[in-house]
């Protein structure tokens, strides 16, 4: 089982991106396994390669000093983040948290439609109150 870690609160938009972020497991390797780990290592950087000519990755990284790395996903569901978290090389050795993400552009226009949602709200509430009020 690949564990994730899932953070989110509220969804402002449906042009939604994910940030992802792999951090290795903290284990003793012993020196017979150094190729095999830098196979997969290799084998992982090909996968993200690949994902970015199709799209789905607009960015990716290592980190400087930390065995792990990060990628902005730009695809239609959480349930392909998963598939795409699941197919890369070497998962199982690698916590992931996931972060859904928008542009402020994005949760500016939700804040806005939200905002009128409550006005709406808030009018209509108002307009039922006099209504009871008058018939009194």
């Amino acid at each position: 089982m690949v564990p994730v870690r899932i953070i989110t609160r509220v969804s402002f938009t449906s042009d939604m991106q994910y940030l992802v972020i792999a951090r290795g497991k903290e284990f003793s390797l012993p020196v017979e396994s150094w190729a095999t780990m830098a196979e997969t290592g290799i084998r992982t950087i090909e996968y993200l390669k690949n994902l970015e000519a199709e799209g789905k990755v607009k960015i990716s990284g290592a980190f400087g000093v930390e065995w792990g790395g990060y990628m902005v996903l730009d695809v239609d569901s959480f349930d392909e983040v998963t598939s795409i978290i699941l197919m890369c090389p070497g998962s199982t050795s690698i916590n992931w948290e996931v972060h859904p993400i928008a542009t402020w552009q994005g949760v500016t226009e939700s804040l806005t439609k939200f905002g009128d949602k409550g006005r709406a709200t808030m009018a209509r509430r108002q307009q039922s109150s006099q209504q009871g009020q008058g018939s009194s």
